[in-house]
């Protein structure tokens, strides 16, 4: 029984945190694609329905999301009747499906243990595949055509290079989690994994990754945070500074397309502090375009998915955009929540859980889909977990 009760949520968490709904479409039919999605939101519920019984405490922090959930919801679907905006509802609580789910499963130690290694395996294969995708000169959005230039970005298996970014970034993160090497060899393996995810990143040109990235890798590497450490690291810095400015001579033979060398001048911008010049990739408009929508209904929103539609690519600006200010209040709390428990736990922990949350709230204000996507929602349930419950138990795989 327990064997089926874990089948029931991981089978669908592979499913869609490998985008498999997507590829279905490409490769079947979409009458499969949307068949197999009802499906894994069936094996859900009835996971849920088959754990619901059970005594374990649920996690106060987790629990938080459902009260955004409620007053978003009730808000943005007021605001879309109000408003005469579209109704899309049921594709809209998928992720809430998921949420609900993995709300009740890692309520159990050992199924939170099972999540680490499977969310790492899920980052992992996304990130091989997207450096295998870009090799092949093949992109989710233009599938099975040879393209007659170089993929400016690869975008991975979402079809979105920032979204892969994400994913990169999220492996690193959980390969050091996951992964405790005790030999040479899988040490050697353990790096090659990382590397891998690390190259997966650049490849996707994203700027707010590579910011993110260089904080990441601080973060995990919190033993170095001595005197001896620290005297390193102002040696370093100057170096990879240097680096960093330089990174466009660095490149100049990598044979570049002209976008790609327009986003890493991006990068030389930013580092030189050259702030007229840094290219927002259009967000800036994209915000413009929407800003007399939030004048004109600052309270209460526009209506459910609104901002999506819309595509702001900001998370933050979603949820003022569809539901007002006091759930964007509510979603920061939420959010402050998270860093106060974080804060408080012991010291690899603390800076385990600090890098996943830099590395969310981060690319919030890059990506509209933070908070939509299911399997990334299932990332904040389990944090919250390991928050509330868990002081420090680190896993050993070899």
């Amino acid at each position: 029984m327990k064997n089926l009760e874990k089948f029931l949520f991981l089978y669908p968490l592979v499913f869609n945190g490998l985008n498999l709904q997507g590829w279905f479409s490409l490769y079947l039919t979409e009458t499969i694609s949307k068949i197999s999605a009802y499906f894994n939101i069936i094996l859900i519920f009835i996971g849920i329905v088959l754990l619901i019984r059970n005594p374990k405490e649920y996690s106060s922090t987790a629990k938080m999301w459902i009260v955004f959930y409620i007053v978003y919801y009730s808000i943005s679907i007021v605001a879309s009747i109000i408003y005469d905006n579209e109704l899309e509802v049921l594709k809209t609580i998928i992720s809430i499906i998921f949420f609900f789910g993995f709300y009740s499963f890692l309520r159990f130690p050992d199924n939170r243990r099972l999540y680490e290694i499977v969310i790492c395996s899920i980052f992992f294969v996304a990130n091989v595949a997207l450096v295998i995708l870009s090799y092949y000169n093949l992109d989710y959005d233009f599938y099975d055509v040879d393209l007659e230039f170089k993929l400016d970005r690869a975008q991975g298996v979402y079809g979105d290079a920032n979204n892969s970014a994400l994913v990169c970034i999220l492996g690193v993160i959980f390969i050091n989690r996951v992964y405790i090497a005790k030999t040479l060899v899988h040490k050697i393996l353990k790096i090659a994994a990382m590397a891998i995810s690390a190259y997966a990143l650049f490849l996707t040109f994203s700027t707010t990754g590579l910011g993110l990235f260089c904080v990441v890798i601080l973060l995990l590497n919190y033993k170095l945070f001595t005197k001896k450490g620290i005297l390193i690291l102002i040696i370093v810095f100057p170096i990879f500074y240097l680096a960093l400015l330089n990174l466009d001579t660095l490149t100049s033979g990598l044979n570049l397309n002209i976008r790609q060398q327009n986003k890493i001048q991006n990068v030389v911008n930013i580092v030189s502090l050259d702030f007229e010049n840094v290219d927002s990739s259009g967000r800036d408009t994209l915000i413009e375009n929407v800003i007399d929508n939030l004048y004109a209904r600052p309270f209460f929103g526009n209506g459910l998915e609104f901002g999506i539609k819309h595509s702001t690519h900001n998370t933050f600006l979603n949820v003022w955009l569809d539901a007002g200010i006091f759930c964007l209040l509510i979603f920061l709390s939420l959010l402050l929540r998270y860093f106060k428990r974080a804060a408080a736990m012991d010291i690899r922990q603390k800076y385990f859980i600090f890098a996943i949350l830099i590395t969310l709230c981060g690319f919030m204000l890059s990506l509209q889909s933070v908070i939509n996507q299911p399997y990334l929602i299932t990332v904040f349930v389990y944090m919250a977990y390991i928050m509330d419950f868990e002081k420090r138990k680190e896993l050993i795989v070899e």
